[in-house]
């Protein structure tokens, strides 16, 4: 088996037919959909579904949340690769066999490609797809050094299964939310080869009614702080088995970016101010905070939005001002 598709299901309707009918097969190819405990329509649709797609399977389990449930994928794959695709999100048509070529050829451990973004009731499967243009990063260590904004998706990645067996990754299953960045950490420190290619294949639905963060509530915002906390401090975990500054310095970084995300979710919660700026100093002792120049040189959108939303973070009574002005405002 070349590939397995991964798919976690929780009670996302008939969104779940629309993704299935996005993914192109092709011979030695499977779909796994992981019932994670759906209470809707949707597991009943995928079996309708699987009786014309014999390459589609299903599993069923109690509801664990999406980790658990990817997790139960990969025990269950059969591939020599693996892909993880949501269940409310599409792919390109056209490119999946092709860029899956390229990452055996290459016989990379990963292969990256590129997301494309669509609001809800926008959606399309596109046939957009061009001529493949890649860059390798090679040598262990290379690849972790190697990413920036693109490391923290597993949903834009074809993966070496044996990589992931062979080092017993799995996907942390006490996160809130950033599973994938402790993945992808854990995942990058044992690479030796990774792809990197400018090919659009994955469609992330966003605004999306069955986002888990789309409404900021108290509770939501404090699991949200205290899994990125958890998130940074699984992956310097990871990242300390290579015994590379440079890699270290790069990964904190990286990981900056969890300070904004969880100060948004505080403020938008209408956190006081004291807890606000209680949170942003416990990512001190883990060096993702204050936000730096660096972090913002990392990314490849950087823009005036960027840079006032990194001053305001890293002055908090501001930053906590300023929010409080804008929402009255409104």
């Amino acid at each position: 088996m070349r590939l397995s598709i991964i798919i976690p299901l929780y009670n996302v309707g008939d969104a779940i037919v629309r993704c299935l009918n996005s993914i192109t097969p092709f011979e030695s190819m499977e779909i796994i959909v992981v019932n994670d405990g759906s209470t809707d329509e949707s597991p009943a649709l995928v079996r309708t579904y699987i009786e014309s797609h014999p390459y589609v399977k299903m599993i069923d389990k109690d509801n664990g949340g999406v980790s658990s449930a990817r997790n139960m994928g990969i025990d269950n794959a059969l591939g020599e690769r693996l892909m993880f695709v949501d269940a409310d999100d599409l792919l390109v048509q056209g490119a999946l066999e092709r860029l899956l070529a390229l990452a055996e050829v290459e016989d990379a451990d990963v292969l990256k490609f590129k997301i494309h973004k669509m609001p809800t009731g926008k959606e399309e499967y596109r046939h957009d797809v061009y001529d493949i243009v890649h860059y390798t990063i090679d040598g262990l260590d290379k690849p972790l050094e190697g990413f920036y904004d693109i490391d923290y998706h597993v949903v834009d990645g074809i993966f070496r299964r044996q990589t992931i067996l062979n080092n017993h990754i799995h996907f942390r299953k006490n996160l809130y939310l950033h599973e994938d960045d402790v993945f992808m950490g854990e995942f990058l420190t044992v690479s030796r080869k990774a792809i990197v290619t400018n090919t659009p294949l994955y469609i992330y639905i966003y605004d999306s009614e069955h986002s888990h963060t789309h409404h900021p509530t108290s509770q939501r915002a404090r699991l949200i702080v205290d899994s990125a906390l958890l998130a940074v401090q699984y992956r310097m975990a990871a990242t300390s088995k290579l015994n590379n500054l440079a890699v270290n310095e790069t990964e904190k970084a990286k990981m900056m970016r969890f300070v904004y995300l969880c100060g948004r979710h505080m403020l938008s919660a209408h956190y006081s101010f004291s807890d606000y700026k209680s949170m942003l100093n416990a990512f001190r002792p883990y060096g993702c905070y204050p936000v730096t120049r660096q972090w913002l040189e990392g990314c490849a959108s950087v823009n005036s939005k960027a840079l006032l939303k990194n001053f305001l973070c890293n002055h908090p009574a501001i930053g906590w001002a300023t929010y409080k002005l804008t929402s009255i405002l409104k």
